[in-house]
């Protein structure tokens, strides 16, 4: 499928789930804005630290998803739920289909350093990827 994992954060855990993810699709992570511009995605997986202000580079990036750009996009946030359906708001503006399953994935200030996942979080992490791809099927 083609997809891509794009990792707006500069915690280690959502970095690296940013690239266990990348396995299963045809590009590898990369950041936002991406270096190279998506062109029809089937599925954009976007993994980021959340906050009520967000870069000005990550809220045009998220306008500019339309169906042309990408067909779906999913959430991974480290965050507030009101701050990931602001996002999800920006992208259905856009036109891309904003994949209802959020997963909330909380990293502690102590654990953003660490770039290993937990056996029960990179469970988690495919249980998520797995329901999202069976929703778009």
């Amino acid at each position: 499928m083609k997809m891509r994992a794009l990792v707006v954060s500069g915690k280690g855990k959502l970095k690296a789930i940013g690239e266990m993810l990348a396995k299963n699709g045809t590009y590898a992570a990369d950041v936002i804005p991406p270096a190279y511009s998506c062109d029809r995605e089937r599925l954009v997986v976007i993994i980021a630290s959340l906050k009520s202000s967000m870069p000005d580079s990550f809220r045009r990036f998220c306008q500019e998803l339309s169906k042309d750009k990408a067909q779906n996009v999913a959430l991974i946030v480290d965050g507030k739920e009101a701050d990931a359906k602001m996002v999800s708001g920006w992208i259905a503006a856009a036109g891309a289909n904003v994949i209802d399953n959020v997963l909330y994935f909380p990293v502690s200030f102590f654990a953003s350093f660490s770039k290993n996942l937990t056996p029960d979080e990179i469970t988690k992490v495919n249980e998520w990827y797995d329901a999202v791809i069976a929703a778009l099927n």
